[in-house]
């Protein structure tokens, strides 16, 4: 076939048309014609897209496989390749054997393009054998074309399946604890979730741990919430069968739970950040640390206020109780400040109640240099004062902050004062409307805070 190929192409009567794989909304439309059983998923689609790659063929006989299956209802792809597919895929990598199939192999396993060097360190074979096997594949046509990079990967992402399937497990394990070696070696934190999930399918626990919180970080230096909430809720998950890892690492449990808490409210999925807010509160109510007891009795009133003000509110008091048994702290700033706004102004209408808990967050942000903290401190004072009807004006003071005397005659910060109710009053919306997780003693030391956008690294 190739040598016919070659001869039809040097004819001057021969014109050669290339077929490109289907966009996305192409592919859907051919899986519903395929179908036929009314709509199909976008996340069908997508699924189907990934995997076939907008090849036709292999689309066709996906979406055959999973009718085959007979499932009732919505349509479902199907976990593994058809048996006719696997079949025609296999017997395509069948023609190479040795380091070809060898280094095949290992491109399949890595699930994403691969150098020379990430080659050597996944096979073992070496430079030169590496570059001979990739000749052989790129002869036979089994490696994809233009890869960016300078890296190899199989002709098709399908192809790479039927690789895999044709591995021993105990050869799959060995490549993925080599990928994720060789991946992690790069120091490009941006693979750290592939790292995180090489390791999890060569079955080695206490090493996908740390990397799952170096994905988690990753994700949350991007904004990638919904990852970093996924990966730190599998640390949560490996915590509990590692012990000899936790301990080894230092790991916090309590502050691994509040970055989840964070990154699933971060990512729109409130409900869930509550229920993990609660699993913490079962776990570490009653933590030793009463500074830790108190961040967990704190988060878990937060979120069980949403639905109910009576059950959240004895929580946040305990918190409030427990903090003052540990050194000043902005945790401890930003509790009195979610008691004083969230509960006495905002829930219970108390506007003079309110006074002595923001006093005291403040006191408390000042002393624990919470810097990020003290503007919102200053605009829930500045509302409620504004609605108890106190006039406050100010002049600069030495240091470029400006005071004013507050009901009781004391002297506090202010950071302007706005000029109309409805200023103060949107002012009041924008920096009380939602959790302000991750906390200040989030920030482990040497490490960046969980959200830098946020506020600045401590």
């Amino acid at each position: 076939m190739v040598g016919w190929l070659a001869d039809v192409r040097g004819t001057a009567e021969a014109e050669e048309i290339r077929l490109g794989p289907l966009s996305p909304t192409e592919v859907a439309v051919q899986v519903a014609d395929l179908w036929g059983g009314g709509p199909v998923s976008p996340q069908v689609v997508e699924e189907l897209y990934a995997r076939a790659e907008g090849n036709p063929f292999f689309t066709e006989q996906l979406v055959a496989a999973a009718m085959a299956g007979g499932a009732a209802g919505a349509l479902q792809v199907p976990p593994g390749l058809p048996a006719r597919l696997a079949e025609l895929l296999a017997a395509r990598a069948g023609r190479c054997a040795g380091d070809a199939r060898a280094v095949l192999a290992g491109l399949a396993v890595a699930g994403r393009p691969l150098t020379e060097d990430l080659l050597d360190a996944v096979t073992g074979l070496g430079t030169e054998a590496v570059r001979q096997g990739l000749r052989e594949l790129a002869a036979a046509r089994l490696l994809a074309d233009d890869v960016a990079g300078g890296g190899h990967r199989p002709r098709h992402a399908l192809l790479a399946e039927a690789v895999i399937g044709g591995l021993l497990p105990g050869e799959r394990a060995a490549l993925h604890e080599r990928t994720a070696q060789a991946l992690a070696g790069t120091g490009d934190q941006a693979l750290a979730a592939e790292v995180a999930g090489h390791w999890r399918a060569a079955d080695r626990p206490a090493e996908e741990l740390p990397a799952r919180l170096a994905a988690a970080e990753a994700a949350e230096q991007v904004f990638g919430y919904a990852a970093a909430a996924a990966h730190l809720r599998r640390a949560i998950e490996l915590c509990s069968t590692q012990p000899a890892a936790v301990a080894a690492a230092g790991i916090d449990l309590p502050r691994i739970y509040l970055r989840a808490i964070d990154a699933l409210f971060h990512s729109g999925d409130s409900g869930q950040a509550g229920l993990v807010a609660d699993e913490a509160y079962r776990r570490f109510a009653h933590h030793a640390d009463p500074a830790t007891a108190a961040v967990i009795h704190h988060c878990a009133g937060y979120y069980r206020a949403i639905d109910s003000a009576a059950a959240g509110l004895p929580l946040v008091e305990e918190a409030l109780r427990l903090f003052e048994q540990a050194p000043p702290s902005f945790d401890q700033a930003d509790a009195l400040l979610d008691y004083g706004s969230l509960f006495m102004v905002n829930i219970e209408g108390r506007l003079e109640a309110s006074v002595p808990a923001l006093d005291q967050a403040l006191e408390i942000a000042e002393a624990a240099g919470a810097t990020a903290l003290i503007p919102r401190i200053l605009s829930v004072m500045a509302y409620t004062a504004f609605m108890r009807g106190i006039s406050m004006t100010g002049s600069r003071s030495s240091s470029g902050a400006g005071r004013w005397p507050g009901p009781s005659g004391t002297a506090r910060h202010w950071c302007g004062w706005p000029s109309t109710r409805a200023t103060i009053c949107s002012s009041w919306r924008v920096s009380s409307a939602r959790p302000r997780w991750p906390r200040e003693a989030l920030t482990m030391p040497g490490r960046r805070a969980c959200n830098p956008g946020r506020r600045p690294p401590s």
